[in-house]
């Protein structure tokens, strides 16, 4: 699944996202900024739904587990995992990093919050990329 491994090309670089997701099994996903990394790349998010009970190191795969998944438009797959994560019982936040390091050559990538029945597709251009 992760053709692509190691450190990314692609200089270090903040996107500002602001998008929302609307109620997706129970849980809704606002991204705040994408940032470029040098082994990868982070999202900053809050959280609201069923899955506020969840920890950052809650390895259930239960009915409110969240994974995150993202894909560029070169064809590569990106895993991601909670870093930093806190809140209270009405939301959570934190930064989800993703690994590998981003396709220099990707226009754009979409991060996919997937619950036990749905998932979400946040679309996020990413600019120039190369030839």
């Amino acid at each position: 699944m992760l053709s692509r491994r190691g450190v990314s090309e692609r200089p270090p670089a903040t996107v500002a996202v602001g998008a929302v997701t609307p109620p997706f099994d129970g849980i809704s996903v606002g991204v705040l900024v994408l940032s470029v990394t040098e082994g990868g790349f982070e999202i900053e998010v809050e959280v609201t739904g069923r899955a506020l009970g969840l920890g950052p190191f809650d390895l259930s795969v239960g009915d409110e587990a969240i994974a995150w998944f993202a894909a560029d438009d070169r064809g590569n797959h990106y895993l991601g995992a909670p870093e930093h994560w806190g809140g209270d019982g009405v939301r959570r936040s934190g930064t989800i990093g993703f690994w590998p390091g981003l396709d220099p050559r990707a226009t754009r990538v979409d991060l996919m919050p997937t619950a036990r029945a749905a998932r979400a597709v946040i679309r996020v251009p990413l600019g120039g990329g190369s030839p």
